[in-house]
């Protein structure tokens, strides 16, 4: 079907008509969802936001979680002013708000709503970001026009590049990772001898963000054991994935970085073509890239890659423990619903042997009901000494939390703010550990992190080795 300029101009913002050459339009009427597009990284935030509006049920600090992300994605685009260009009166934050809530309303109440949506050559919308976002959660049929003359990219890369910082993107990420099935993401080893702006290149419309770490032989080691995990070779939980310390040595190259690439998929196919072009430029090696096949995996390694320090964290995990967190969890099938804390995570980091297991869970009343090792306790009745104010908030927020193998840990910054608040002699030593790791970090050479790795082996193995006499003098006794 098609529209001719005059009417076409009615419906597109004043803004665009410069962009408007031809004489006549055609619209395609679509599923509103299938506009959603990584060059809109926005749009993820105004559905997650609509959604929260419309469902009483939520937790309010839910619903002002995902209004706090709309405000700065709002500051990045109006730089600080919050006035809209274009055909809009918007002046402030409440502006936007209040029109989008009256928006809502207005589309629920239309008994046959005719929303148009400009969009670019790639099918990206160019405007009416609001109005698309209420269709997709209401399940409702927008109509698409193309405009040619103009292409439009709001996606990550826009936002770190006009001053949003890191833990911004990393949450609009998860947004798009829990709404957008096509992400998948590659792993450049440090032994790959390909140039990334090669790399982006034959990615081509479907690159969607990339960022490096800093990882020693054992952060490689580490980081194959989640990448390859499913691979028999590679071994598992009972074997620590031993294979993956052979895969690392392939993959490591020394001073330099590791890449992760994060991108659109066209499907399988598609996917392993881009790889083999990649390995192409690397001599043929398999140790030079490796590319997830499906959302879940992508998941997980963003989860475990993206946050706050993850190369410290990387360098020093220590799979052992995370072996033992992970069949904890799974044998009370409650690996979703768990996210472990307290000095489980010094040990985590190799930091000093922990004597206990503390966890927030989602629901208590779970942790009642199950019969739980005496060891085990819950944190959710001490979050007044976080900086979150729910507990749904620790679980939808990833800035909040790591990830490994799908297990969850609060990150050492979380930690650090709650030993700062509860302030025991404990606490204020732990403080120490971490910040001296994370100074460390920075500066040690890969001989130093196995040094450091080796000593808190012998003293975990020391420790275990002392309980065992106590018991056994106290039993003899």
């Amino acid at each position: 079907m098609k529209l001719d300029l005059k009417n076409v101009k009615k419906i597109v913002d004043s803004r665009f008509h410069d962009f408007m050459k031809e004489d006549e339009y055609e619209f395609n009427e679509v599923d509103a969802v299938s506009l959603l597009n990584h060059k809109r990284a926005d749009i993820y935030i105004k559905v997650k936001l609509v959604k929260a509006i419309l469902d009483v049920s939520i937790n309010r600090n839910e619903l002002d979680y995902y209004k706090f992300l709309y405000e700065e994605s709002l500051n990045v685009f109006t730089k600080g002013t919050f006035v809209e260009p274009g055909d809009s009166n918007k002046n402030s934050f409440d502006d936007y708000y209040k029109q989008l809530v009256e928006l809502i309303k207005s589309i629920q109440n239309d008994k046959e709503p005719n929303i148009y949506i400009p969009v670019d050559k790639y099918n990206t919308p160019i405007d009416g970001a609001h109005r698309l976002a209420i269709c997709a959660v209401l399940n409702i049929k927008v109509k698409s026009i193309k405009l040619e003359g103009i292409t439009v990219d709001y996606g990550l890369e826009y936002f770190k590049k006009n001053g949003a910082d890191k833990n911004f993107i990393n949450r609009v990420l998860s947004l798009m990772l829990s709404l957008n099935d096509s992400i998948r993401i590659s792993v450049l080893w440090p032994s790959a001898t390909v140039n990334i702006n090669k790399v982006k290149e034959l990615y081509g419309n479907g690159y969607i963000y990339d960022y490096s770490l800093n990882l020693n032989q054992i952060g490689i080691n580490n980081l194959s054991a989640l990448c390859y995990k499913n691979e028999p070779w590679v071994g598992g939980v009972d074997n620590l994935w031993k294979g993956a310390k052979l895969k690392g040595k392939n993959c490591y190259k020394k001073d330099k970085c590791t890449r992760i690439i994060i991108f659109s998929s066209q499907g399988l196919n598609d996917s392993n073509k881009i790889k083999e072009k990649i390995r192409e430029e690397c001599n043929g090696s398999k140790h030079n890239i490796h590319s997830t096949d499906t959302l879940k995996e992508a998941n997980e390694i963003i989860h475990s890659t993206f946050n706050n320090d993850a190369d410290l964290k990387l360098n020093t995990l220590n799979l052992n423990k995370l072996g033992e967190c992970l069949l904890g969890a799974t044998s009370y099938d409650l690996i979703e619903d768990v996210i472990f804390t307290g000095s489980i995570i010094l040990e985590l980091y190799s930091l000093r042997i922990s004597r206990d297991v503390d966890i927030f869970i989602r629901d208590i009343k779970h942790f009642d009901n199950i019969n739980f090792d005496s060891s085990w306790g819950t944190h959710n009745q001490y979050i007044n000494n976080y900086s979150f104010e729910s507990i749904e908030q620790v679980f939808i927020d990833p800035v909040l939390v790591d990830s490994y193998m799908g297990v969850k840990f609060l990150s050492l910054d979380e930690l650090i703010i709650f030993k700062n608040n509860r302030n025991e002699n404990k606490d204020i030593n732990d403080i120490c550990l971490i910040k001296n790791l994370k100074k460390r970090t920075l500066s040690s050479s890969d001989l130093e992190f196995m040094l450091y790795n080796y000593k808190f082996k012998f003293n975990r193995l020391k420790n275990i080795i002392k309980r065992k006499v106590k018991k056994a003098i106290k039993w003899k006794q």
